[in-house]
């Protein structure tokens, strides 16, 4: 029999029946092993990455005074010099740093009981750091305090006060203050626990440095003068006590007549 395949004109014309919607397909169940997979992982803790990380301790800018410092700090005067025990006085900071500005033999004694009295403080038995500033008072007096306190330790000063035309630095307390603000910063960052030694030449250096630790108007600075060869821990308990002029004790009791 042959079959003979209808004509276009046919096949438009005869009308197509539509086609029934394929029936609903049944929902997919996991697999055993997927199902296990699944239960398993459920069941598990989260790993450490997803948990939420402990805050981080940071101490922050350095600012004065500090609310707790991280080292312990004994501040120290250099002896007297060869110029200072002429009574002349060199303000240059080059000629602070020639080989005529060390110490005087009476300067050498100082440096050397500031190094027995850093011993009896017991400054240096755990090791220590020592800053002397960039003068030569300052370098030899550190050398016999290291020798005496077995100090192999030292930090190279690099902060330096601002050079003006004629080489003398016109420093305000201020600027001194910026500068040894400095100091304990880089000292505070960069070292935590430890014990440093600063040696400074004279002690208005000091005597801020120290004004600014404890919180101390800086105007009365001068109250904690450093003799030469003098060694003070940074402890509240050693500051001098502040004794206020007459003229802040002194009442009128009948203005404007006060005699």
């Amino acid at each position: 029999m042959q079959v003979q395949a209808a004509s276009p004109a046919t096949a438009a014309s005869s009308p197509v029946a539509p086609s029934a919607p394929p029936p609903p397909r049944a929902a997919l169940s996991p697999c055993p092993r997927r199902r296990e997979l699944l239960l398993l992982s459920a069941s598990l803790p989260l790993p450490l990455p997803l948990l939420a990380p402990a805050a981080a301790s940071a101490r922050g800018l350095f600012r004065m005074p500090p609310p707790r410092l991280a080292n312990r700090y004994f501040l120290v005067r250099a002896g007297e010099s060869v110029y200072e025990g002429q009574g002349v006085v060199r303000t240059n900071p080059v000629s602070k740093t020639s080989v005529d500005s060390g110490l005087s033999p009476a300067g050498l004694r100082q440096a050397a009981r500031a190094a027995l009295e850093l011993q009896r403080l017991g400054a240096c038995e755990d090791d220590c750091w020592i800053w002397p500033s960039i003068t030569q008072r300052a370098y030899q007096a550190a050398e016999i305090i290291a020798a005496a306190n077995e100090i192999n330790r030292s930090i190279s000063p690099d902060i330096k006060p601002p050079p003006i035309s004629d080489g003398t630095p016109n420093e305000s307390v201020a600027d001194v203050f910026v500068r040894v603000t400095q100091l304990m910063s880089i000292l505070e960052t960069q070292y935590s626990g430890d014990t440093v030694v600063i040696v400074s030449p004279d002690s208005d250096n000091l005597s801020i440095l120290q004004a600014g630790l404890i919180g101390l108007d800086l105007r009365r600075h001068s109250s904690l003068f450093f003799q030469p060869g003098e060694v003070r821990p940074v402890d509240p308990a050693s500051i001098p006590e502040y004794k206020q002029p007459a003229s802040t004790v002194f009442k009128c009791t009948n203005p404007p007549s006060c005699k």
